[in-house]
Order: structure tokens, then C-alpha cells, then sequence
């Protein structure tokens, strides 16, 4: 089934309740989904270096947990999509973290990263916050 974000994360629950006494078996690859099941309910189908499959539980957390947290720890994907503005903005975070939030290259990092991201990207929200710190701690 293709469903909509937040359908995903409904469908399990009013399956269970049209039907209580079915038990259901579920394959997704929908963190949305899984975010609705408690991990003793998950398991991940994982291929060692022999080749053999195993069905592990997983160690993290999932149920009621963001969609963006079990890509990550869970799916093991990055939440971030890889786009060439990746390295661009994780060389400004490491600027910003050093204090180097004014020099030119930050500077200009963050001008691109705001016409191509915009002001509004959580990542560039995060930066600014801290260059706002910064500038407070330095008096």
C-alpha cells in the first residue's frame, strides 16, 4: 500500500481495532510505520559477512519516537538527504562551532546555504541560535 505520512502512522492501530483478533505480519520499510510499534514487535532482517539472515530486534526505541530518529538509528539512513549542499553546510556548522562565524569563508558559506536552503532550514535555524550564543558569552 502507498499511503500518506500520516495515514502510515494510523493504519496499524485501526487495522488492530477493525480487527482484534486477527495478528498481523507486516513488512514496511516506512519509518512513519514503525514508529507505531513497539520494538519487541519489530525485527530487522540483517545479512551477516557469511551471507546468513537473521531476525534481530531492533536497540533502539521506536514507538511514539520521530519518524527522522528511526530513519536514523534504526534504518541507518541519514535523515539529511545527500544534496551538494551536504559538505557546504556541515563545513559552516564546524565554523560556527570553532567561533569562526565571521570570518569570510563563513560568511560566505552562509549567504549561499540562505538562497539555496533559505533562513528557514532547521540547520541554518540552529546556526544562527548559536552565533546568537556566541556573540552574547563574548559581551
Amino acid at each position: 500500500m502507498h499511503l500518506h505520512p500520516s495515514w502510515q502512522q494510523k493504519i496499524l492501530s485501526q487495522l488492530q481495532e477493525a480487527f482484534p483478533k486477527i495478528q498481523f505480519i507486516v513488512t514496511t520499510h516506512s519509518p512513519q510505520v514503525l514508529s507505531t510499534v513497539r520494538r519487541e514487535n519489530i525485527r530487522l532482517l540483517e545479512r551477516d559477512a557469511s551471507g546468513q539472515v537473521s531476525a534481530n530486534e531492533p536497540l533502539a526505541r521506536t514507538y511514539g519516537e520521530p519518524s527522522g530518529d528511526i530513519l536514523h538509528s534504526v534504518m541507518q539512513v541519514d535523515p539529511q538527504p545527500p544534496v551538494a549542499e551536504k559538505a557546504d553546510l556541515q563545513r559552516l556548522t564546524e565554523l560556527v562551532d570553532k567561533g569562526l562565524y565571521d570570518e569570510p569563508e563563513a560568511l560566505q558559506l552562509t549567504k549561499e546555504l540562505q538562497l539555496s536552503l533559505s533562513e528557514q532550514h532547521p540547520q541554518m535555524q540552529r546556526l544562527k541560535r548559536s552565533i546568537a550564543r556566541q556573540r552574547v558569552l563574548k559581551g
